[in-house]
This record gives C-alpha cells, sequence and structure tokens, in this order.
C-alpha cells in the first residue's frame, strides 16, 4: 500500500471533509497497520497528521484487523450476548444500539495470504440479523492499484460473491480513481 501512500491520502482527506459533516459526534479512525485509532475528530487535518505517521511495511492480516473493529462495535450493543431474544430487545429499547457504523477501507487488497474477511462479514451479518438490525452496518471497500488480479478478484467477491443483498448489508468496493475523479459520497 506504500506505492499509493499519496492517493491514499488524498482520498482520506476528501472523504474525512465530505463525511465529518454528517457525524454529530465526529470521525473515528482506525488503522490496520501499527492499529492506531482517532476517536470522535472533526479535523480533517488530525486524521490525516495520523496517516502522515504511518508505516506502509509488510502484508496485514484484514480478517484480524477487521474483526477487530466489527468487535469493539458489536460491545457497544447492550445485554450479553447470551441472553435471550427478549432481554436483548428489552435493553435494546432502553439503551437502544448504537449509532450505525460505516466503514471505508482504504487498501490495495493485499492481505496476508490464508486471512477469511468473509467469515467476519458473515459473523456481523448474523450478529446484527439476530437483533433484527439489518442496515445497521455499511462496508465500502475503497481500491488502490490494478495490478494484482488476485486482490481484484477478492475484493469483487466481497462485493458481489457473498450475496448479502437479502439481509440489506451493504458491502461495496470502489476503485481510488472513482473518489478522486467524481464526486464524493453520493450515498451521504
Amino acid at each position: 500500500m506504500n506505492h499509493h501512500r499519496s492517493d491514499a491520502r488524498k482520498v482520506l482527506e476528501a472523504m474525512a471533509y465530505a463525511v465529518k459533516r454528517y457525524d454529530d459526534n465526529g470521525i473515528d479512525m482506525r488503522c490496520t497497520q501499527g492499529d492506531r485509532k482517532v476517536s470522535s475528530t472533526e479535523r480533517t487535518k488530525r486524521l490525516v497528521n495520523v496517516f502522515d505517521e504511518l508505516d506502509f511495511m509488510g502484508i496485514i492480516d484484514m480478517e484480524i484487523s477487521l474483526d477487530r473493529i466489527l468487535q469493539d462495535y458489536k460491545d457497544q450493543f447492550p445485554g450479553p450476548r447470551s441472553s435471550s431474544a427478549l432481554f436483548r430487545k428489552i435493553m435494546s429499547t432502553l439503551r437502544g444500539p448504537p449509532k450505525p457504523l460505516s466503514l471505508y477501507i482504504l487498501t490495495d487488497g493485499n492481505w496476508q495470504q490464508g486471512c477469511n474477511v468473509e467469515a467476519v462479514i458473515r459473523s456481523m451479518v448474523e450478529f446484527l440479523v439476530s437483533r433484527d438490525l439489518r442496515k445497521q452496518v455499511a462496508i465500502q471497500f475503497i481500491r488502490f492499484g490494478d495490478t494484482n488480479q488476485q486482490a481484484i478478484d477478492s475484493l469483487n467477491y466481497l462485493d458481489d460473491g457473498l450475496d448479502l443483498k437479502l439481509y440489506e448489508i451493504p458491502i461495496d468496493r470502489l476503485p481510488s480513481s472513482f473518489i478522486v475523479n467524481y464526486p464524493l459520497l453520493t450515498s451521504l
């Protein structure tokens, strides 16, 4: 991903600038390289500064990274996981679920071999469906680079091959050039 640093920085900066207006408590950013976090910031410059400090060295295990992010989100839901559906429903009514989560994952798709991102996504889908919260999470993979066909195919599979439309859990992927060259985030 290091050779896409400049383009990824531009995308991050544009996205942060556009998205921060729609999030009343600021933007959270998690980095899969170095596990850096920025929480609840409204300052694009702060996000970009953290990004500039990152070392893009080695290949990441996206399964572990994505699972860590989604597990942190699951932990915000009320009630113990082993509790009955009725108890979860009562607790959810009292406290309510956390805010919806939109993940924008800037990636070249070159992940550690054998990591199973599909299993992490399916686990999140099962978690949401069990709580009748089908529109709670959206995942957007923003791809950098066109030279690794295996990475492109893997991201295409996560978008089209998981067949999650029934569950209303949007998983999507876009080439980074789309974000850079066209108006940003029409889905907002």
